[in-house]
Protein backbone atom coordinates (compact mmCIF):
# COMPACT_ATOMS: atom_id res chain seq x y z
CA UNK A 1 0.00 0.00 0.00
CA UNK A 2 1.19 3.17 -0.63
CA UNK A 3 1.90 6.43 1.44
CA UNK A 4 -1.07 8.25 -0.33
CA UNK A 5 -3.48 5.20 0.01
CA UNK A 6 -2.50 4.97 3.89
CA UNK A 7 -3.63 8.64 4.59
CA UNK A 8 -7.47 9.31 5.46
CA UNK A 9 -9.97 10.44 2.94
CA UNK A 10 -10.49 14.56 3.57
CA UNK A 11 -13.68 15.02 5.78
CA UNK A 12 -16.51 16.19 3.33
CA UNK A 13 -16.48 19.84 3.28
CA UNK A 14 -19.30 21.64 6.05
CA UNK A 15 -21.95 22.67 5.10
CA UNK A 16 -23.74 26.18 5.25
CA UNK A 17 -25.54 26.53 8.48
CA UNK A 18 -28.94 28.98 9.02
CA UNK A 19 -27.56 31.69 10.88
CA UNK A 20 -28.44 32.17 14.76
CA UNK A 21 -31.16 34.52 15.74
CA UNK A 22 -27.92 36.98 16.89
CA UNK A 23 -26.35 36.69 13.19
CA UNK A 24 -29.51 37.10 11.22
CA UNK A 25 -29.79 40.72 9.64
CA UNK A 26 -31.63 42.83 11.58
CA UNK A 27 -34.90 43.88 9.43
CA UNK A 28 -34.61 47.83 8.50
CA UNK A 29 -37.24 49.73 10.44
CA UNK A 30 -40.56 50.68 9.32
CA UNK A 31 -41.01 54.37 8.33
CA UNK A 32 -42.47 56.46 11.46
CA UNK A 33 -46.36 58.82 10.51
CA UNK A 34 -46.38 61.99 11.57
CA UNK A 35 -49.00 64.59 11.68
CA UNK A 36 -48.41 68.19 11.90
CA UNK A 37 -50.99 70.13 13.83
CA UNK A 38 -52.33 73.54 14.52
CA UNK A 39 -53.79 73.57 18.35
CA UNK A 40 -56.18 75.77 19.90
CA UNK A 41 -57.17 77.41 16.64
CA UNK A 42 -59.05 80.50 16.39
CA UNK A 43 -62.86 79.96 14.76
CA UNK A 44 -62.47 82.24 12.48
CA UNK A 45 -59.24 80.63 10.87
CA UNK A 46 -57.41 77.57 10.62
CA UNK A 47 -53.83 79.46 10.11
CA UNK A 48 -53.57 79.87 13.88
CA UNK A 49 -53.01 78.58 17.00
CA UNK A 50 -49.72 76.49 18.36
CA UNK A 51 -47.86 74.17 16.12
CA UNK A 52 -47.14 70.40 17.37
CA UNK A 53 -45.89 67.63 15.70
CA UNK A 54 -47.10 64.78 16.38
CA UNK A 55 -45.10 60.76 15.64
CA UNK A 56 -46.78 57.74 15.99
CA UNK A 57 -44.25 54.82 17.40
CA UNK A 58 -45.13 51.66 17.67
CA UNK A 59 -45.76 49.39 20.53
CA UNK A 60 -43.11 48.02 22.53
CA UNK A 61 -43.64 44.56 20.97
CA UNK A 62 -42.20 45.68 18.11
CA UNK A 63 -38.65 45.82 19.14
CA UNK A 64 -38.18 49.46 17.07
CA UNK A 65 -35.19 50.74 18.83
CA UNK A 66 -36.14 54.52 18.49
CA UNK A 67 -38.72 53.72 20.76
CA UNK A 68 -36.30 54.02 23.46
CA UNK A 69 -33.94 56.27 21.85
CA UNK A 70 -34.32 59.37 23.38
CA UNK A 71 -31.71 61.18 21.22
CA UNK A 72 -33.34 60.19 18.46
CA UNK A 73 -36.97 62.32 19.87
CA UNK A 74 -34.68 65.12 20.16
CA UNK A 75 -32.90 65.12 17.25
CA UNK A 76 -36.62 64.83 15.35
CA UNK A 77 -37.94 67.62 17.36
CA UNK A 78 -34.71 69.80 16.09
CA UNK A 79 -35.63 68.95 12.94
CA UNK A 80 -39.25 69.94 12.77
CA UNK A 81 -38.18 73.11 14.94
CA UNK A 82 -41.81 73.54 16.47
CA UNK A 83 -42.46 74.39 20.12
CA UNK A 84 -43.24 71.39 20.91
CA UNK A 85 -43.22 67.56 18.95
CA UNK A 86 -45.35 65.13 20.45
CA UNK A 87 -44.17 61.10 20.88
CA UNK A 88 -47.42 58.83 21.20
CA UNK A 89 -46.83 54.84 21.54
CA UNK A 90 -49.82 52.81 22.31
CA UNK A 91 -49.42 50.58 25.62
CA UNK A 92 -50.94 47.24 26.48
CA UNK A 93 -53.60 48.30 28.34
CA UNK A 94 -55.17 50.37 25.57
CA UNK A 95 -53.88 53.59 27.10
CA UNK A 96 -51.32 55.69 25.04
CA UNK A 97 -47.76 56.99 26.47
CA UNK A 98 -47.05 60.29 25.87
CA UNK A 99 -43.67 62.51 25.99
CA UNK A 100 -43.43 65.85 24.70
CA UNK A 101 -40.23 67.64 23.19
CA UNK A 102 -39.46 70.78 22.14
CA UNK A 103 -36.23 72.26 19.57
CA UNK A 104 -33.81 71.52 22.81
CA UNK A 105 -35.08 69.23 25.91
CA UNK A 106 -37.82 67.12 26.52
CA UNK A 107 -40.72 68.69 28.78
CA UNK A 108 -42.86 67.76 31.52
CA UNK A 109 -45.99 68.44 30.36
CA UNK A 110 -47.66 71.07 26.74
CA UNK A 111 -51.15 71.16 26.55
CA UNK A 112 -50.90 72.14 22.63
CA UNK A 113 -49.16 68.95 21.73
CA UNK A 114 -51.68 66.91 24.02
CA UNK A 115 -54.44 68.56 22.23
CA UNK A 116 -52.73 67.78 19.03
CA UNK A 117 -52.11 64.06 19.92
CA UNK A 118 -55.87 63.38 20.82
CA UNK A 119 -56.62 64.99 17.87
CA UNK A 120 -54.86 62.93 15.51
CA UNK A 121 -55.98 59.66 17.02
CA UNK A 122 -59.19 60.32 17.17
CA UNK A 123 -58.73 60.76 13.51
CA UNK A 124 -56.96 57.47 13.29
CA UNK A 125 -59.13 55.74 15.33
CA UNK A 126 -62.98 56.89 14.62
CA UNK A 127 -65.05 54.55 16.94
CA UNK A 128 -62.91 55.90 19.86
CA UNK A 129 -64.26 59.17 22.08
CA UNK A 130 -61.92 58.65 25.09
CA UNK A 131 -58.35 58.34 25.50
CA UNK A 132 -55.70 58.43 28.28
CA UNK A 133 -52.11 59.62 28.12
CA UNK A 134 -49.54 58.12 30.25
CA UNK A 135 -46.96 60.36 30.83
CA UNK A 136 -43.89 60.69 32.79
CA UNK A 137 -44.36 63.61 34.78
CA UNK A 138 -47.81 64.59 35.10
CA UNK A 139 -49.79 61.65 35.46
CA UNK A 140 -52.38 59.89 33.53
CA UNK A 141 -54.17 62.73 30.97
CA UNK A 142 -57.60 62.50 29.26
CA UNK A 143 -58.97 63.77 26.10
CA UNK A 144 -62.67 63.49 24.76
CA UNK A 145 -63.97 63.97 21.56
CA UNK A 146 -66.32 66.76 21.65
CA UNK A 147 -67.08 66.91 17.61
CA UNK A 148 -66.91 64.93 14.32
CA UNK A 149 -64.14 65.68 11.98
CA UNK A 150 -64.41 68.41 9.56
CA UNK A 151 -62.55 69.93 7.33
CA UNK A 152 -58.94 68.11 9.04
CA UNK A 153 -60.35 69.55 12.56
CA UNK A 154 -62.22 68.50 15.50
CA UNK A 155 -62.98 69.91 19.41
CA UNK A 156 -61.20 68.05 22.05
CA UNK A 157 -61.45 68.34 25.53
CA UNK A 158 -57.95 67.62 27.17
CA UNK A 159 -58.05 67.81 31.24
CA UNK A 160 -54.38 69.20 32.64
CA UNK A 161 -53.37 69.75 36.26
CA UNK A 162 -53.28 73.08 36.95
CA UNK A 163 -51.90 75.24 39.92
CA UNK A 164 -50.08 72.86 42.60
CA UNK A 165 -51.36 73.73 46.52
CA UNK A 166 -48.39 75.52 47.07
CA UNK A 167 -48.86 77.96 44.03
CA UNK A 168 -52.15 78.64 45.32
CA UNK A 169 -51.11 78.59 48.75
CA UNK A 170 -48.43 81.50 48.01
CA UNK A 171 -50.99 83.24 45.81
CA UNK A 172 -53.62 83.24 48.49
CA UNK A 173 -50.89 83.88 51.80
CA UNK A 174 -48.68 86.46 49.37
CA UNK A 175 -49.40 90.20 50.25
CA UNK A 176 -50.47 91.24 46.51
CA UNK A 177 -49.75 95.17 47.58
CA UNK A 178 -45.84 94.12 48.14
CA UNK A 179 -45.89 91.89 45.28
CA UNK A 180 -47.43 94.64 42.95
CA UNK A 181 -45.23 97.06 44.34
CA UNK A 182 -41.77 94.89 43.84
CA UNK A 183 -43.03 93.99 40.25
CA UNK A 184 -45.17 96.07 38.63
CA UNK A 185 -42.44 99.08 37.75
CA UNK A 186 -40.28 96.55 36.24
CA UNK A 187 -43.15 95.51 34.19
CA UNK A 188 -43.64 99.03 33.50
CA UNK A 189 -40.76 99.86 32.46
CA UNK A 190 -40.57 96.58 29.94
CA UNK A 191 -43.53 98.23 28.31
CA UNK A 192 -44.94 100.78 26.94
CA UNK A 193 -48.06 103.40 26.86
CA UNK A 194 -49.42 102.25 30.16
CA UNK A 195 -49.27 103.57 34.08
CA UNK A 196 -49.24 101.94 37.72
CA UNK A 197 -53.42 102.77 37.63
CA UNK A 198 -53.66 99.85 35.31
CA UNK A 199 -52.07 97.50 36.98
CA UNK A 200 -55.17 95.56 38.78
CA UNK A 201 -52.88 92.62 40.67
CA UNK A 202 -49.77 90.79 40.73
CA UNK A 203 -49.25 87.62 42.46
CA UNK A 204 -46.40 85.28 42.42
CA UNK A 205 -46.31 81.43 42.31
CA UNK A 206 -43.88 78.67 41.73
CA UNK A 207 -43.30 77.48 37.98
CA UNK A 208 -40.85 74.20 38.51
CA UNK A 209 -38.27 75.33 40.55
CA UNK A 210 -38.37 79.04 39.02
CA UNK A 211 -40.78 81.97 40.83
CA UNK A 212 -42.86 82.98 38.25
CA UNK A 213 -45.87 85.36 38.02
CA UNK A 214 -49.43 86.43 36.80
CA UNK A 215 -50.36 90.45 36.12
CA UNK A 216 -53.40 91.61 35.53
CA UNK A 217 -54.39 94.32 34.16
CA UNK A 218 -57.16 97.18 33.72
CA UNK A 219 -59.99 95.73 30.72
CA UNK A 220 -59.51 99.21 29.15
CA UNK A 221 -55.83 98.49 28.34
CA UNK A 222 -54.94 97.03 24.99
CA UNK A 223 -53.43 94.02 25.75
CA UNK A 224 -53.05 92.80 22.19
CA UNK A 225 -51.10 96.16 20.73
CA UNK A 226 -48.96 96.72 24.43
CA UNK A 227 -45.44 96.65 22.97
CA UNK A 228 -43.32 94.59 25.65
CA UNK A 229 -39.77 93.87 25.44
CA UNK A 230 -39.14 90.62 26.35
CA UNK A 231 -35.46 90.80 27.61
CA UNK A 232 -36.25 93.66 30.12
CA UNK A 233 -38.40 91.12 32.27
CA UNK A 234 -36.13 89.16 33.31
CA UNK A 235 -35.74 91.22 36.71
CA UNK A 236 -39.07 90.50 37.02
CA UNK A 237 -37.98 86.72 37.20
CA UNK A 238 -36.60 83.73 35.18
CA UNK A 239 -39.88 81.78 35.25
CA UNK A 240 -43.09 82.39 33.60
CA UNK A 241 -44.34 85.98 33.11
CA UNK A 242 -48.40 85.42 32.61
CA UNK A 243 -50.32 89.08 31.52
CA UNK A 244 -54.08 88.73 31.55
CA UNK A 245 -57.04 90.86 31.83
CA UNK A 246 -60.98 90.23 32.09
CA UNK A 247 -62.70 91.28 28.80
CA UNK A 248 -65.27 94.25 29.35
CA UNK A 249 -66.51 94.04 25.75
CA UNK A 250 -68.77 90.78 26.92
CA UNK A 251 -72.14 90.58 28.26
CA UNK A 252 -72.82 87.02 28.24
CA UNK A 253 -73.03 84.71 31.56
CA UNK A 254 -69.31 83.38 30.86
CA UNK A 255 -65.90 84.76 31.82
CA UNK A 256 -64.28 86.32 28.76
CA UNK A 257 -60.80 86.76 29.27
CA UNK A 258 -57.27 87.55 27.09
CA UNK A 259 -53.75 87.08 27.49
CA UNK A 260 -50.26 87.13 26.66
CA UNK A 261 -47.73 84.73 28.37
CA UNK A 262 -43.88 85.90 28.34
CA UNK A 263 -40.49 83.37 29.15
CA UNK A 264 -37.42 85.08 28.71
CA UNK A 265 -35.87 83.18 31.50
CA UNK A 266 -36.71 79.82 29.51
CA UNK A 267 -35.95 80.85 26.05
CA UNK A 268 -39.09 81.91 25.30
CA UNK A 269 -39.83 85.46 24.62
CA UNK A 270 -43.37 85.55 23.77
CA UNK A 271 -45.38 81.91 23.48
CA UNK A 272 -46.80 81.54 20.32
CA UNK A 273 -50.35 80.73 21.87
CA UNK A 274 -51.05 78.13 24.89
CA UNK A 275 -48.35 76.32 27.12
CA UNK A 276 -45.11 76.99 28.48
CA UNK A 277 -42.74 74.04 29.28
CA UNK A 278 -40.51 73.78 31.46
CA UNK A 279 -37.03 72.12 31.36
CA UNK A 280 -36.69 68.63 33.07
CA UNK A 281 -33.61 70.65 35.34
CA UNK A 282 -36.42 72.17 37.28
CA UNK A 283 -38.50 69.82 37.70
CA UNK A 284 -39.57 68.67 40.72
CA UNK A 285 -41.85 65.86 41.38
CA UNK A 286 -44.00 63.92 43.81
CA UNK A 287 -47.68 63.74 44.35
CA UNK A 288 -49.52 66.96 44.89
CA UNK A 289 -52.77 67.10 45.66
CA UNK A 290 -54.90 70.43 44.50
CA UNK A 291 -56.29 72.19 46.96
CA UNK A 292 -58.51 75.79 47.78
CA UNK A 293 -57.84 77.61 51.01
CA UNK A 294 -60.99 79.88 51.03
CA UNK A 295 -61.08 81.69 54.11
CA UNK A 296 -59.41 84.05 52.56
CA UNK A 297 -62.12 84.87 49.78
CA UNK A 298 -64.48 86.65 52.57
CA UNK A 299 -61.36 89.37 52.65
CA UNK A 300 -62.89 93.02 50.80
CA UNK A 301 -65.40 91.84 48.77
CA UNK A 302 -65.97 93.22 45.55
CA UNK A 303 -69.74 95.03 45.91
CA UNK A 304 -70.65 94.42 42.22
CA UNK A 305 -70.84 90.77 43.53
CA UNK A 306 -74.36 90.39 44.58
CA UNK A 307 -74.21 86.62 46.09
CA UNK A 308 -71.29 85.36 46.75
CA UNK A 309 -72.93 82.22 49.03
CA UNK A 310 -73.02 79.77 46.96
CA UNK A 311 -69.53 80.17 45.59
CA UNK A 312 -68.10 79.94 49.02
CA UNK A 313 -70.30 77.42 49.78
CA UNK A 314 -68.81 75.10 47.14
CA UNK A 315 -64.96 76.02 48.38
CA UNK A 316 -65.99 74.35 51.30
CA UNK A 317 -67.55 71.28 50.10
CA UNK A 318 -63.71 70.94 47.75
CA UNK A 319 -61.89 71.64 50.77
CA UNK A 320 -63.26 68.71 52.81
CA UNK A 321 -62.07 66.62 49.93
CA UNK A 322 -58.01 67.56 50.49
CA UNK A 323 -55.78 67.99 53.17
CA UNK A 324 -55.51 71.69 53.93
CA UNK A 325 -52.12 71.11 56.00
CA UNK A 326 -50.18 69.86 53.94
CA UNK A 327 -47.47 72.02 54.10
CA UNK A 328 -44.24 70.51 52.42
CA UNK A 329 -45.87 69.07 49.34
CA UNK A 330 -43.48 68.69 46.23
CA UNK A 331 -44.29 70.84 43.60
CA UNK A 332 -45.53 69.29 40.14
CA UNK A 333 -45.55 70.96 37.05
CA UNK A 334 -47.92 72.49 34.50
CA UNK A 335 -47.42 73.02 31.02
CA UNK A 336 -50.72 75.19 30.09
CA UNK A 337 -50.62 79.08 31.29
CA UNK A 338 -54.73 78.90 30.85
CA UNK A 339 -54.68 75.86 33.32
CA UNK A 340 -52.68 78.05 35.55
CA UNK A 341 -55.37 81.21 34.57
CA UNK A 342 -58.39 78.98 35.00
CA UNK A 343 -57.24 78.39 38.54
CA UNK A 344 -56.29 82.15 39.02
CA UNK A 345 -59.86 83.00 38.30
CA UNK A 346 -61.44 80.48 39.92
CA UNK A 347 -59.78 79.69 42.83
CA UNK A 348 -58.25 82.60 44.55
CA UNK A 349 -59.84 85.79 46.19
CA UNK A 350 -59.49 86.89 42.38
CA UNK A 351 -63.51 85.25 41.83
CA UNK A 352 -64.53 87.65 44.15
CA UNK A 353 -64.02 90.26 41.61
CA UNK A 354 -65.97 88.43 38.75
CA UNK A 355 -68.96 90.29 37.81
CA UNK A 356 -72.07 89.18 39.38
CA UNK A 357 -73.18 88.24 35.67
CA UNK A 358 -70.42 85.28 35.67
CA UNK A 359 -71.39 84.22 38.79
CA UNK A 360 -74.82 84.19 39.31
CA UNK A 361 -75.01 81.97 42.11
CA UNK A 362 -72.92 79.31 40.75
CA UNK A 363 -69.71 77.44 42.35
CA UNK A 364 -66.95 77.80 41.04
CA UNK A 365 -67.00 74.37 38.50
CA UNK A 366 -70.06 76.23 37.47
CA UNK A 367 -67.79 79.38 35.76
CA UNK A 368 -66.81 79.03 31.73
CA UNK A 369 -63.98 80.97 30.65
CA UNK A 370 -63.67 82.28 27.01
CA UNK A 371 -59.76 82.50 26.55
CA UNK A 372 -58.25 84.21 23.80
CA UNK A 373 -54.61 84.21 23.51
CA UNK A 374 -53.50 87.98 21.78
CA UNK A 375 -50.34 86.87 20.83
CA UNK A 376 -48.99 86.92 16.86
CA UNK A 377 -50.29 83.76 15.70
CA UNK A 378 -53.43 84.09 18.54
CA UNK A 379 -55.30 81.29 20.13
CA UNK A 380 -58.95 80.63 21.31
CA UNK A 381 -60.48 77.84 24.03
CA UNK A 382 -62.76 77.21 26.82
CA UNK A 383 -61.42 76.71 30.59
CA UNK A 384 -63.15 75.00 33.34
CA UNK A 385 -62.67 73.87 36.80
CA UNK A 386 -63.48 70.01 37.77
CA UNK A 387 -64.09 69.02 41.30
CA UNK A 388 -60.48 67.62 41.53
CA UNK A 389 -58.87 70.89 41.36
CA UNK A 390 -57.71 70.01 37.39
CA UNK A 391 -58.47 72.84 34.51
CA UNK A 392 -60.47 71.21 31.46
CA UNK A 393 -59.19 72.91 27.81
CA UNK A 394 -61.40 72.53 25.40
CA UNK A 395 -59.78 73.64 21.81
CA UNK A 396 -60.08 72.45 17.76
CA UNK A 397 -57.36 71.18 16.43
CA UNK A 398 -56.53 71.16 12.76
CA UNK A 399 -54.50 68.80 10.67
CA UNK A 400 -52.27 70.71 8.26
CA UNK A 401 -50.39 67.90 7.04
CA UNK A 402 -48.96 64.37 7.50
CA UNK A 403 -46.36 62.33 5.96
CA UNK A 404 -42.91 59.62 7.15
CA UNK A 405 -39.85 59.97 9.08
CA UNK A 406 -37.38 58.80 6.02
CA UNK A 407 -34.59 58.87 8.58
CA UNK A 408 -33.84 55.97 10.95
CA UNK A 409 -31.13 57.53 13.32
Amino acid sequence: MSASESQAAPPPPPQPQPPSESQAPSRPPSALPFFLHNAFVLPETAHSGNQAAVVLLPPESESDPRTADDRYKAKVARDFNFAETAYVQPLEDGKYSLRWWTPAVEVALCGHATLAAAATLFALHPEQDHIEFQTRWSGILTARRRSDLVNHGMDIQITLPTLTAEALSSMLDDDSSEATDAIAPIFLDATSGIGMEEVVNVVRFVWGARESAIIELAPGVDLAKLRVRPKDLLPITTGMIIVTQMNPHESSERLHINSRVFGPGVGIDEDPVVSAATRLPDLCTGPCSPYIVYSTFTRNPDPLVSDTSAFISSLDEIASHHDLYRLHLRARLTGSAHAYLTAYYLSTPVALRLPSRVLAGKSSTGVTIEARQLSPRGGAMVCTLDHHGKARLVGRSVEMGKGELSVFE
